[in-house]
């Protein structure tokens, strides 16, 4: 997807709107991927359908739970990765990708407001020790890890809606400090 540029903005905001585009770049390219992983993990032909759902949010509350989400989705996919009979490639190739957006994700993100909650780290060992029980055979690993990637692409889609919405929200306030410095002068 290309975003369009304004010209006169601020430099802070025009940095703002190159992670936008970054990140709606990156969350496109795990889209991409989880395809690959699935197929490399999961033998089985299966249709990837959505609903379309936006939840609008305050632009710190949104990129706080899509930064849990990442951590989220990073942890358990390395959780399956361990327990999966075969490496896969692609695999490691969507766990980079996450990691690269949870990066990203950080010099987005607007300070948090005073009183904001922090935003939770899941631990991959904590992780693992409430999955130890529900991954005992082969192919609960492989249905957990059919349901995460599910699952991750979902929050994919969800994620994708949000930049565009956050670089919005950044093209109309550069706008309008451009229509507030046109209208002083």
């Amino acid at each position: 997807m290309y975003f369009p540029a304004v010209v006169g903005c601020a430099p802070i905001m025009q940095d703002s709107q190159d992670n936008a585009e970054n990140g709606h770049s990156l969350i496109t390219k795990i889209l991409n991927d989880i395809p690959a992983a699935h197929k490399s993990w999961i033998n089985i032909a299966v249709r990837l359908a959505f609903l379309d759902r936006s939840v609008p949010c305050a632009v710190h509350d949104c990129l706080s739970r899509i930064s849990e989400g990442l951590s989220l989705h990073k942890a358990l996919l390395k959780v399956i990765r361990k327990k999966m009979t075969s490496a896969s490639a692609e695999v490691n190739e969507l766990l980079f990708d996450i990691r690269d957006l949870a990066l990203l994700m950080r010099t987005l993100a607007p300070a948090p407001a005073a009183g904001a909650p922090p935003v939770r780290v899941i631990s991959e060992n904590r992780l693992e020790e409430d999955l130890r029980p529900g991954l005992s055979s082969e192919y609960l690993v492989k249905l957990a890890a059919h349901l995460t990637l599910l699952q991750l692409r979902q929050f994919g889609q969800d994620v994708s809606r949000s930049f565009q919405t956050v670089y919005c929200l950044l093209l109309c306030v550069c706008k309008a400090s451009m229509c507030s410095r046109v209208c002083l002068e």
